[in-house]
């Protein structure tokens, strides 16, 4: 579902909103993460029905490996780059999370 959501708003070629489709978050997406304005993440549920929006903020003390979240991706961008930028989480219902 969180491919899906990128792939409909990429189709739109908003001015100044850049698309990035990740199946993860990696520390390796912290220096765009910095860079960029405002982020949203989306990401897929299985256990939720309806769409959900949350603000989001770096989270100290998060753990920095290769299984960040979008809190501790955040706090990486604000440790390595002095900066996190505003961001949200939407949260979609999904049933299939299979590859493909």
């Amino acid at each position: 579902a969180g491919p899906a959501v990128a792939r409909r708003i990429a189709a739109h070629r908003l001015p100044g909103v850049r698309v990035i489709e990740a199946r993860g978050l990696l520390p390796e997406h912290a220096a765009e993460l910095a860079a960029a304005g405002r982020v949203v993440f989306v990401d897929a549920a299985p256990d939720t029905a309806v769409e959900r929006a949350a603000a989001l903020a770096p989270r100290a003390g998060t753990s920095l490996d290769h299984a960040l979240g979008p809190a501790g991706l955040l706090a990486l961008a604000e440790l390595a780059f002095g900066r996190a930028p505003p961001a949200a989480l939407v949260t979609v219902p999904a049933r299939d999370f299979g590859l493909g």
